[in-house]
């Protein structure tokens, strides 16, 4: 069938279709255009979408729904990618790979380059962030760490407390005003200043926390935390820290070759994780989601069987990292300009009243048990951006007896985030519902 746009300008243009409806074709154009049958005599279907989706439709080739699926992915792997390889840059460094990525995607979808819904945001969400949380945890081996970590444990565990005490102080200081988002706001932003961003979507994905709001947090809480590094690095100049003679380990396994065969196992496990973990959703009497239970999962059949899973870790990684980015690159997309900007001012104030607090609770308990600051700074910084930022934080200071220490706590960071932030959550949720509530609101 010979289906004829006309442009509101004028300009016509035909398509060949027979593999979608109409309706389809059309919304997969936008609200510039109608669509006509010249077999019926006239326009069939109007559709009046948020913004122009179809800046793109004059170019040949891209004005069908299979051309504008392979342009929409080409410019979120683009992203995906630029994100990763800017983060390498000595100014990327500085502004991290998923605030860059969502950076360009924002601005994309704002332009009417790529939409804002589509089908493929919707197998990122469902399936690809599910498939890339177990690969990114296959070194989340709890035995290991406890063994190997001891002296940072007790770092870590500051930086636990630390993160819940200024989540609930900026709770009780900071109004959100977003009404039933709230209580998943603070509790995204906890999971991810004790694991990190996976813990965020983990978290956002179990609570049903709107996307678009999800988009603002992440935006939001990227430059609070860009600051905070900053900060990190300037405390940490005062700090004569002489590294033990001999005792500068390395990672064992990282520098192993990775072939084809590690790659699609690790990708298989993954996709063998998420069904029994969905299986395991369906099954519970309390509300659980997928990225939680597999997350949960993972850590136990890790520490249960590390042999299994230690060939795996780097393809893993390597795989898990760049759906994270496609996962950054769709909020992006999915996102508003409009509800960032208006939705920046509160979100920046809540994490950095949050850090804050965490700092300050930080400081004060090391000093009471006495933990090396180095490790204290180094906690924080797991707690934080995770183990590869914490990793390098060790590197750029010459801590080189704290490299691989940092890297485990950070995935202990990643292994416990989530259920303690979820519990966390739940307390939330019970005391804002409550008549007497503790805090001021």
């Amino acid at each position: 069938m010979i289906v004829k746009v006309q442009d509101e300008l004028g300009e016509k243009m035909l398509y060949r279709t027979g593999y979608v409806t109409l309706t389809g074709f059309y919304k997969g154009i936008g609200n510039r255009h109608r669509l006509v049958d010249p077999a019926r005599g006239g326009a069939r279907h109007r559709y009046t979408g948020r913004r122009s989706r179809c800046r793109t439709t004059m170019i040949q080739g891209l004005g069908d729904p299979v051309g504008q699926t392979w342009l929409t992915l080409a410019v979120l792997f683009s992203a995906s990618t630029a994100g990763i390889v800017g983060e390498k840059t000595k100014i990327g460094g500085h502004v991290s790979a998923p605030l860059i990525t969502m950076l360009i995607t924002i601005i994309a979808s704002e332009a009417g380059a790529i939409p804002p819904t589509s089908a493929l945001y919707d197998v990122t969400n469902r399936y690809l962030v599910p498939l890339a949380i177990p690969m990114i945890l296959y070194e989340a081996d709890l035995r290991e760490i406890l063994k190997t970590t001891k002296s940072m444990l007790t770092a870590f565990a500051c930086g636990l407390i630390a993160t819940v005490v200024g989540t609930l102080a900026a709770w009780a200081i900071v109004p959100l005003n977003f009404g039933a988002e709230d209580w998943k706001i603070a509790t995204g932003l906890c999971a991810r200043h004790i694991g990190g961003a996976l813990n965020l979507v983990a978290v956002s994905e179990t609570t049903r926390m709107d996307p678009s709001i999800l988009t603002a947090v992440i935006a939001s809480d990227n430059l609070v935390v860009f600051f905070y590094f900053m900060w990190l690095f300037v405390a940490s100049r005062a700090l004569n820290r002489v590294v033990p003679a001999g005792n500068t380990a390395s990672f064992s396994g990282v520098e192993k070759e990775s072939n084809t065969e590690d790659f699609a196992k690790a990708a298989t496990m993954s996709a063998v994780i998420c069904l029994f973990a969905k299986v395991i959703a369906a099954n519970v009497s309390f509300p659980a989601g997928i990225i939680s239970t597999s997350s949960f999962l993972t850590v136990c059949l890790v520490t249960a069987a590390p042999q299994v899973f230690r060939p795996l870790a780097k393809p893993g990684s390597i795989v898990g990292v760049f759906l994270l980015q496609v996962f950054f690159a769709v909020s992006g997309a999915a996102g508003s300009i409009g509800v960032v900007l208006r939705s920046a001012p509160l979100l920046l104030v809540w994490s950095a009243v949050q850090l804050f607090v965490h700092f300050l609770v930080l400081v004060g308990l090391g000093r009471l048990l006495k933990v090396d600051q180095a490790m204290l700074y180094l906690a924080s910084n797991a707690n934080v951006g995770g183990p590869t930022t914490a990793a390098a934080m060790a590197s750029a200071k010459s801590w080189t007896d704290l490299v691989v220490p940092a890297i485990l706590v950070g995935i202990l960071g990643y292994a416990t985030a989530t259920i303690v932030s979820l519990g966390l959550g739940a307390a939330l949720l019970r005391m804002s519902a409550s008549s007497g509530f503790l805090f001021l609101r």
